[in-house]
């Protein structure tokens, strides 16, 4: 990876700890370039750093971005990066800018991790960074066989082959961006309770403390089984780039507290609403076992689960094609679960005035 996107990817990792100017910072060393804070980090190997240097992200990559082929040397503290008839000087900072980059687990502690497995908890993050002021269960939770993401009116769940010994939860900051390559990677836990991930493709190293956040893990696995075998339920078929069309359709005119009413008459799917700015009404073609009416939906949430959806069913070329399963209300409100892939997504009912 060449120093330019490696930085692109480096920041979200930057340290938190700041000068006086307000810095973040970042560790150049030779063939790498790292960066870490309280609960993440990240190493990239970058064949053109051959320096040791920490020294302000922001200016590194605006000089990094406005050169070509940049060719960095160091002179005392300050770092000088020359390219395309231009020079700049940048000044380092001390070590203890930096919070310390932990050591990696020893060699047998890793397990192989599918590139599928890698794309899934990717998408993930996205969604719980999305819902992270919604729920501490918005943290990605990541077990054996299945990660997940969750406020209280929506869990999102991949089937995933992770080889995990214990269930974990995360910051989804730390896995952000893995792009899921055929080649994959490796999943570790160190012995400091830390998540460790490695892309072959890139060869970037990504790190993630534990969280402390309770999670009802036998409650997923009871539920997961009886999300496609669930008696009674109403099954609904439907492409799943005209509904995330109609989703974000839905909602320009809504509010963050808002709902809309979708509805369904067999060849048809709706989602119409009332709202503080005006109205919505917005109808696709689908194929239905029977009518649904009624049910309300937060058309943010069903946008930001379909994001992810899309995201892994094009790494794993599933196509175009998701399943809407609809439960009556029959012993209390049951979810909506949206099916594409490997993956299941359970939004629970809003109850519509």
């Amino acid at each position: 990876m060449d120093l330019k996107s490696a930085l692109a990817v480096i920041q979200r990792f930057a340290s938190q700890k700041v000068d006086a100017a307000g810095e973040h910072t970042v560790r150049l060393e030779p063939g790498s370039i790292c960066a870490t804070n309280r609960i993440s980090g990240c190493r990239i190997p970058v064949e053109s750093v051959t320096v040791t240097a920490n020294v302000p992200l922001r200016d590194l990559r605006q000089v990094v971005g406005a050169i070509p082929d940049p060719v960095l040397t160091l002179k005392r503290s300050t770092l000088h990066v020359v390219g395309g008839g231009s020079e700049f000087k940048l000044k380092c900072f001390p070590a203890k800018m930096l919070y310390p980059y932990p050591e990696e687990p020893e060699a047998d502690h890793w397990s192989k991790l599918e590139g599928s497995s890698m794309t899934s908890m990717a998408a993930l993050a996205e969604v719980a960074d999305e819902n992270a002021l919604m729920s501490p269960m918005s943290a990605l939770r990541l077990t054996s066989s299945w990660a997940a993401s969750a406020t209280q009116s929506m869990l999102v769940v991949h089937r995933v082959s992770l080889g995990l010994e214990e269930a974990i939860s995360v910051s989804p900051q730390a896995l952000g961006g893995l792009t899921g390559s055929e080649e994959g990677g490796a999943i570790a836990v160190g012995q400091d309770s830390k998540l460790w991930i490695k892309d072959e493709a890139t060869k970037q190293v990504r790190w993630a403390q534990a969280l402390s956040i309770p999670w009802p893990d036998s409650t997923v696995d009871s539920l997961l089984p009886d999300t496609k075998s669930a008696k009674g339920r109403i099954e609904t078929r439907v492409s799943l780039d005209k509904l995330k069309g109609l989703s974000d359709r839905s909602k320009i005119l809504m509010g963050g507290d808002e709902y809309g009413k979708l509805c369904v008459d067999r060849s048809k799917l709706s989602i119409a609403g009332s709202f503080t700015r005006g109205a919505f009404n917005g109808v696709i073609d689908i194929e239905s076992d029977d009518d649904v009416d009624g049910v309300g939906v937060s058309p943010t949430l069903l946008g930001v689960i379909l994001d992810a959806l899309a995201t892994t069913t094009i790494a794993e070329g599933l196509g175009d094609n998701a399943q809407l399963s609809f439960g009556s209300n029959e012993g209390g409100p049951q979810p909506m679960i949206l099916i594409a892939g490997g993956t299941e997504a359970l939004l629970m009912p809003v109850v519509l005035p």
